[in-house]
């Protein structure tokens, strides 16, 4: 396979830079919070499970978009969306229900399609834990028919990271997640 030129390489770090002061920007302000519907790790009681699927704590191959060869990662998909997990990021806790049905448990205020004895919402407290330097939060709204327009993507901001080394950083964080309550209003069905 043909190295990249200087001027892609260039282009992607031009790409980085720019998802890094917008998510710096962050619109008018940074959220606090990202949520994320998980597995609880039976291993390892209060974290959740890190393995490759939607309900883990990791960057799934298909959350990447056109890795370059050898699995290298680009902060952006280049039509400008972050690629990596995909989050809600927002300050409150009521934001988690934009989660989808299979990422919240079944029963109790979640209104979710999850196992309710597995599946549980988590939430990372950016201004206690903030994410590891390589690592960002960036927009990334989703519309139609489910729309969350609190969703990101918890993405690399090093141009050209290994796939591995971008789910072992994620999966770093996993101390710090914690269990989120049921909220006190139902969630909407969906």
């Amino acid at each position: 396979m043909t190295p990249p030129s200087r001027q892609a390489i260039l282009r992607r770090r031009i790409a980085a830079c720019a998802l890094l002061a917008a998510t710096l920007a962050g619109g008018a302000r940074a959220q606090q919070y990202l949520y994320r519907g998980m597995a609880a790790d039976p291993a390892t009681p209060g974290q959740p499970v890190l393995q490759v699927s939607a309900l883990g704590l990791t960057v799934r191959p298909g959350d990447v978009a056109h890795p370059d060869a050898g699995a290298l990662v680009q902060p952006t998909d280049g039509h400008g969306h972050g690629q990596g997990m995909s989050v809600i990021w927002s300050d409150t806790d009521a934001d988690a229900c934009q989660l989808p049905p299979f990422a919240r448990p079944a029963g109790g205020n979640w209104n979710g399609t999850g196992n309710p004895e597995s599946v549980r919402v988590w939430r990372l407290d950016l201004i206690a834990h903030p994410l590891p330097g390589t690592l960002a939060s960036a927009p990334d709204p989703v519309a139609g028919p489910r729309p969350a327009p609190s969703h990101a993507v918890v993405t690399t901001v090093v141009p050209g990271m290994e796939l591995a080394r971008f789910q072992t950083t994620v999966g770093a964080t996993a101390a710090h997640w914690v269990i989120v309550p049921p909220p006190a209003q139902a969630c909407p069905l969906n």
